[in-house]
């Protein structure tokens, strides 16, 4: 007697089914997302831009300064019709410098354009120490500056030997400007310390 086997096939229930179809489509899922994840870049969450430039100088690195000028209006406000600009920063002598009781005097020379009206001042920001020929051994930290054709209650001196100051309004004039500034090594003897 010979029996003949046929194969049985099991249906699965349709609970059973579902169960695994789903299964199924969350490991494609899973498996989708981490081949994303493995290929995606990663990038900051912040994007400011930075550029500096500095000068080197012997061997160091020292930071850029750039002079500035800006017309004022009586009340200290911007004067948005006028501009000026600094030129040069002349060195014209010194005397007795790092003796602690030297000078230096200088000119900043610039130049104003469009309107500026006659009670407008300039307010300049410069670093004295760019001026070609001031002497390497002055001694800028207990430096006092006097400004002969500035306002010194308005001048700022802390970041010696950058300083910042307003002109009096008559030698804020459109055109080309030279005003006249001391440092003395011995802040006595200057305004703005």
């Amino acid at each position: 007697m010979t029996t003949t086997h046929r194969p049985t096939h099991r249906r699965m229930s349709r609970p059973r089914a579902l169960a695994a179809v789903l299964a199924a489509a969350a490991l494609l899922v899973g498996g989708a997302r981490l081949a994303s994840d493995a290929t995606d870049r990663t990038t900051a969450a912040w994007t400011d831009d930075v550029h500096v430039t500095s000068r080197v100088a012997l061997g160091t690195w020292t930071d850029v300064f750039e002079n500035s000028c800006q017309v004022i209006k009586p009340d200290g406000s911007v004067q948005p019709n006028a501009t000026c600009s600094v030129t040069t920063i002349e060195y014209l002598n010194s005397w007795s410098v790092g003796t602690g009781s030297g000078g230096v005097r200088f000119n900043i020379h610039g130049s104003a354009t469009n309107a500026v009206a006659d009670s407008d001042r300039f307010r300049v920001t410069v670093d004295l120490s760019q001026a070609q020929g001031v002497p390497a051994d002055f001694q800028w930290a207990r430096a006092g500056i006097t400004w002969t054709n500035f306002e010194s209650a308005h001048a700022d001196c802390s970041r010696k030997p950058i300083v910042t100051a307003n002109t009096y309004s008559w030698a804020a004039n459109a055109g080309t400007f030279k005003l006249e500034v001391q440092a003395h090594e011995n802040a006595t003897q200057g305004g703005c310390v």
